[in-house]
């Protein structure tokens, strides 16, 4: 998976697209979609790092080895498969937790 593919996930596990998200960031139309074969500029990654609140390093590599390197594997694998839920059960994962802790 490459950055543009990282953004759209991005972008359909909050549900918006990629159109608006560049408009609401300042980038000109099809700008992300650019980024395949034009390298972006590191402000213009931060900009949807901090959009998404994600790392820079997640939107270009996929993992952020700066976080994982103080987990667990199973604390790693449970972060892998959240990221990989829709947005809604992510909602519902982080209200079970809510209520567990409750208890």
């Amino acid at each position: 998976m490459d950055i543009v593919e990282r953004i759209k996930d991005l972008c359909e596990k909050k549900n918006v697209k990629v159109k608006p998200l560049e408009e609401s960031l300042g980038l000109s139309n099809g700008a992300i979609r650019q980024w395949n074969t034009k390298s972006p500029s590191c402000d213009r990654i931060l900009k949807v790092a901090q959009y998404f609140d994600v790392s820079i390093e997640y939107l270009l590599t996929g993992s952020d080895p700066g976080i994982e390197k103080y987990l667990s594997h199973e604390e790693q694998d449970l972060i892998r498969k959240y990221r990989q839920l829709d947005f809604i059960s992510q909602q519902k994962i982080l209200h079970f937790i809510e209520v567990a802790l409750c208890e």
